[in-house]
């Protein structure tokens, strides 16, 4: 049975084009961020001019990388997220042959520097780009004092939606642990949160917690027209879970008194075809990513997913709300 090739296609969005645009932003290269002599007790991790250095290096290779069709000359300048979505999207214009494309230029980013402390470091960087029709937020992200600082997410500002007001580049802002106080809930809690409300929609205990959010809007109707497609014609069923990831958070401090909450969700998106009620096909790009152009048993598609949250401080009226988020597929299995 044909006919759903549209409801599994990938959205890959800025995968590479626009990340690569808001990256390439203007500085001059170097590998790896000078130390900076500690000038007192609160100065940034990274200079702007540092910054900027980090910024143009990581467009550079990441440049490289696609063009060459080589994931693995990303180094350490792609890491978490954006190497998962960076990777996928080689493969899938290897299989397809679809020329790599580097979008233009955009204007200098706005920086967003945290102040100096323990590891993981990490700045952001926002900007326009011709490559996207909304603003988009790029993490940059170091381990430890060992590795430099790479790209490890980029999101979409969510339409109608701003960046809560954050310390200037000269100045920087704290970083708050995952299990920060002060906040009408913890930063970890906040994710895990919201999680829930992806897997469980209005029925999750959480529901009054958060303002409605395009993204949320986008995946659960995504969601509703799959299980109505398959129903309607007895093929089988769809299910679809996010899970916070491993890692820790990263979160800031807001000048209101909250905190941007920045993290990565893994969601799998499963369908299960009934045997004997034919087959399912696949858009061209789905398929690349599961080697086959149909299904007849099942279908698995892990898609690695970033979001920003503003999280009100304690006592505060207003609700936790979602400002950016992006969405890769990584990896696609089927039979």
């Amino acid at each position: 049975m044909t006919g759903l090739a549209s409801r599994w296609s990938i959205r890959r969005g800025p995968v590479a084009a626009g990340m690569l645009a808001v990256l390439l932003a203007a500085g001059c290269g170097d590998t790896r961020v000078p130390s900076d002599p500690d000038p007192g007790p609160a100065h940034t991790a990274v200079t702007p001019p540092q910054a900027l250095q980090i910024l143009d290096t990581v467009g550079a290779t990441v440049v490289r990388a696609v063009q060459a069709r080589d994931a693995a000359q990303f180094g350490g300048r792609a890491v978490g997220p954006a190497r998962d979505a960076f990777s996928a999207a080689i493969a899938v214009q290897a299989t397809l042959r679809e020329a790599p494309s580097v979008p233009p230029s955009p204007g200098t980013p706005r920086l967003v520097l945290t102040l100096a402390g323990p590891w993981p470091r990490w700045f952001l960087a926002a900007g326009s780009s011709p490559a996207s029709r909304t603003p988009l937020v790029a993490v940059l992200r170091s381990a430890d004092p060992r590795s430099p600082y790479g790209l490890w997410g980029l999101l979409n500002l969510l339409p109608g939606a701003t960046l809560p007001e954050l310390a200037s580049a000269t100045v920087g802002a704290p970083t708050l642990a995952p299990t920060a106080t002060g906040l009408v809930c913890s930063p970890a809690d906040a994710v895990a949160r919201y999680a829930d409300l992806l897997n469980r929609g209005d029925t999750s205990a959480y529901h009054g917690q958060f303002t409605d959010d395009a993204f949320r809007a986008e995946l659960t109707n995504q969601l509703g027209a799959d299980r109505k497609a398959f129903e309607s014609i007895g093929i089988g069923e769809v299910v679809s879970t996010h899970a916070v990831a491993s890692q820790a958070p990263l979160a800031i401090a807001t000048r209101d008194g909250g905190a941007l909450v920045i993290a990565r969700l893994d969601q799998r998106y499963a369908a299960t075809v009934t045997p004997g009620r034919g087959s399912v096909t696949l858009d061209a790009e789905l398929a690349a990513l599961a080697g086959r152009a149909a299904v007849s048993t099942s279908l698995e598609r892990r898609s690695v997913e970033v979001v920003a949250l503003h999280v009100p401080k304690a006592g505060a009226v207003d609700k936790i709300s979602l400002v950016a988020a992006s969405r890769s597929d990584v990896s696609a299995t089927g039979s």
